[in-house]
């Protein structure tokens, strides 16, 4: 799939070798070396084995001579997960650590363990020295400008402090020696001051969550507005994992010194998991990585330890991890987290959007891929929060010995089904990006039909997430109804997608409102929409939701007389004629169908609305039909029925009289 993977699948690791892997048992043949590069077509399968897609008569190959038989599951993708019943893991290379260790500024568990307090200033600059001098390319000197004061203010503070929180707050603020402007570190010391940089960090990271305070307001998040004091490349993590210091870090500390102050930038990578049966339920890990401040959740069998070593192997330093950087459940203040995660539940969309990367596990944090499970609701391609997640040219992680992602889209489970036909709506959304059609909005909303969620809101959130151009998104409120959410998202939607919602989605609305779709219908029923191309859209201050409807100028009302009867049909459908006629068109008729649950009356009279299209503001890319009503302030407003394409009927549409109005759609 992607050359990255490719590279670093087996980086660090013993040579690749076939693996049997089923229903939580794995077998290591004894054959090791590299799959036969010649032979593409063949495929690994953790249940199956290497296999040949090219000779569909070709046979599995047995396991390795003198290996076990393993016991194999009757269905590959039976709902019982594969990833939450296996005890024993299939061995993934990239999560141990390279043979000679790591390099010295990558912290060990045990030294960013070491209490400072007992160190003693002295103790931990000896230390820095120890891990920093030869990424620095020199000592660091007590003596050097502001070095003394810093870490006796870091160490003899009131808050004790471990050696991996200190080294996550103090290594940016020296230059490497590669970024020296003579690039001879042995003739040249950076004498800045530390604690004049560290103060500096300190203060623009004051402005930088002033401004976040700043851009909440009323019930939504103003992410991209032009008051806003916020750099145009700012993203919304609260918190980092410096894999380096092995410690959780406030997202500031990422920030890199820009020559002369702190830019605000910061470089990460971003993980996308989906969270197995077994991580539900608020226990977890008290960890130091943390500070204990919640247990973390993680797969059995899985250890922070072991998904640190992959992610430093891709090449990571800074990575958002959403079960160490976003606060779990379990944790002494339940207060704190449902505070914070109103924030940090919607703008997780933004979070995986400005990382430098995406690190990608298929079948669970730290799990290595298999083929049981595909269909099974908590893998990865089956859950809301991933969809938000994809981003084209993701790293592929958990890749056992004899696996590469190249290799992924070929692997087959044991019915034959291939995991490049599961990934064929991933990678629509991945050429997608964000939504900004309607073709890609209902497309969004039916991969969103078929995906789990543990809280129905949740699928509102990752919807939101993924809509184009939206300056302010709804905060969070897991106890939220879902269609009040549903329009509050509306309320932040461009003014194009909802002329395109009113337009291009045909049947009425079920809930409250009419002109557009309920979160039941988007969720529940076969979406029809009608292309609508460009349409003319008005000026952004003439369309406006109000609290009775949604109103737009630029629509086009049909003068003449309409009348709409319904008749019923053998299958119980009812279908719509509508029959058209004014001083030019002596007679229009067409037919509309009728939904289930919309309210027929036998015979009334309807209106016709149409729209504009951007090239020819006197021909219509579609009519609505539709009622005219009294909305509660006394104005006219039109209940939609149905609206259908022009098609056959355009050229009298252009002939028919017709004026220009601002309409209220209810």
């Amino acid at each position: 799939m992607m050359e990255d993977g490719k590279k670093l699948s087996n980086l660090g690791g013993p040579s690749p070798s076939t693996i049997l892997h089923g229903a939580g048992d794995a077998l290591d043949d004894t054959t090791s070396g590299r799959p036969d590069p010649s032979a593409v077509s063949r495929v690994w399968s953790p249940l199956c084995g290497l296999q040949s897609t090219t000779n569909p008569g070709s046979s599995i190959p047995s396991p390795a001579s003198g290996a076990p038989e393993v016991h194999r599951s009757p269905d590959p993708d039976s709902t019982v997960s594969a990833v939450a019943r296996a005890p024993v893991r299939t061995h993934v290379p990239l999560q141990d650590p390279p043979a000679d260790g790591w390099r010295p500024h990558i912290l060990s568990p045990e030294m960013a363990d070491l209490d400072c307090r007992a160190l003693g200033a002295k103790g931990v600059l000896q230390l820095l020295n120890q891990v920093l001098s030869h990424e620095l390319g020199t000592e660091i000197l007590m003596s050097d400008p502001g070095v003394d004061e810093l870490l006796k203010r870091l160490v003899e503070g009131d808050d004790a402090v471990d050696f991996g929180s200190l080294y996550g707050r103090v290594r940016g603020l020296w230059e490497q020696r590669h970024y020296w402007p003579t690039g001879k570190h042995t003739a040249i010391r950076p004498f800045h001051d530390v604690k004049k940089r560290y103060m500096l960090l300190v203060e623009y990271s004051n402005h930088i969550y002033k401004a976040r305070k700043a851009a909440v307001s009323h019930n939504f998040i103003n992410r991209r507005g032009a008051n806003r004091s916020l750099p145009d490349w700012h993203a919304w993590p609260r918190r980092l994992w410096d894999l380096h210091a092995h410690r959780i870090v406030p997202y500031h500390f990422a920030f890199r010194w820009d020559y002369h102050e702190f830019n605000g930038y910061a470089s990460y990578d971003a993980v996308s998991h989906s969270w197995t049966s077994t991580m539900l339920g608020g226990s977890g890990l008290s960890t130091a990585v943390n500070g204990h401040e919640w247990p973390v959740p993680l797969p059995h069998g899985v250890s922070l330890e072991a998904v640190r070593n992959e992610l430093l192997h891709l090449g990571a330093e800074y990575v958002w991890l959403d079960v160490v950087c976003l606060r779990q459940q379990g944790s002494t203040r339940e207060d704190l987290r449902a505070h914070e995660w109103a924030v940090d539940i919607p703008t997780i969309g933004d979070i995986y959007q400005s990382a430098r990367r995406i690190v990608r596990y298929y079948n669970g944090l730290g799990i290595a891929f298999q083929c049981p499970g595909w269909t099974d609701e908590r893998h990865w391609l089956r859950r809301v929060w991933t969809i938000q997640e994809i981003r084209k040219g993701s790293i592929i992680a958990g890749l056992p010995q004899g696996l590469t992602a190249d290799m992924l889209p070929d692997v087959t489970n044991k019915s034959g089904k291939s995991f490049r036909s599961y990934l064929i709506p991933v990678e629509g959304l991945e050429h997608v990006g964000t939504v900004h059609s309607m073709s890609q909005l209902l497309r969004l909303a039916k991969e969103l039909q078929s995906r789990h969620a543990t809280k129905e809101i949740d699928k509102v959130a990752a919807f939101g997430a993924l809509l184009d151009g939206l300056d302010y998104i709804p905060l969070y409120r897991a106890d939220m109804n879902l269609e009040e959410a549903w329009r509050r998202l509306l309320q932040c939607m461009s003014r194009r997608l909802l002329d395109k919602l009113i337009w291009g989605y045909c049947r009425p609305g079920t809930g409250r409102c009419k002109w557009r779709p309920s979160w039941n219908q988007l969720m529940h029923e076969q979406l029809e929409y009608i292309d609508v191309g460009r349409i003319l859209v008005p000026d952004r201050m003439c369309a406006e939701i109000l609290n009775t409807g949604y109103a737009s100028r630029g629509c086009y009302l049909l003068t003449g007389e309409a009348e709409l009867s319904w008749e019923c049909g053998d299958d119980q459908q009812a279908e719509g004629q509508v029959q058209y006629s004014d001083a030019v068109v002596h007679h229009l008729e067409f037919r509309i169908p009728g939904g289930s649950g919309q309210e027929h009356r036998s015979e009334e009279t309807a209106r016709l609305l149409a729209n504009a299209l951007r090239w020819n503001r006197m021909r219509a890319a579609c009519v609505m039909v539709c009622r005219e009503v009294r909305t509660p302030s006394g104005e006219t407003g039109y209940e939609k029925i149905h609206v259908i394409a022009t098609g056959d009927i355009d050229r009298l549409l252009e002939e028919a009289e017709r004026e220009e109005i601002t309409a209220i759609f209810i």
